[in-house]
């Protein structure tokens, strides 16, 4: 549970620190969607007591982990294409439930 919340911190703080261009700011909105969207389903077999759903989220997070250190590089600090991607960050996280009932 501890680490599907890390999850989640971890993609508040991706929209602080990365930026992108372009259709890669979709192509990466969707990746931070399709994480986040698998971190909250991964929570909720969690709660309902699926052992099985931290070791899922473990591996959710190292997954998640390597595609933010990939991504880093096209996101320079306080770029056009940073600000963006931060603001498509925002929307989707103020409102997960809508952003996996649309993938």
């Amino acid at each position: 549970m501890k680490k599907l919340m890390q999850l989640t911190f971890t993609l508040l703080c991706m929209a602080i620190m990365f930026a992108s261009c372009g259709n890669q700011v979709d192509k990466d909105i969707a990746k931070a969607k399709d994480y986040m969207c698998k971190a909250n389903a991964l929570s909720e077999k969690a709660q309902a007591g699926d052992a099985a759903a931290m070791e899922e989220g473990k591996k959710l997070v190292e997954d998640m982990q390597t595609w933010m250190k990939e991504i880093e590089p096209n996101y320079p600090e306080g770029s056009e294409n940073a600000i963006k991607f931060e603001e498509e960050l925002k929307k989707v996280m103020m409102d997960p439930a809508t952003a996996c009932a649309t993938k």
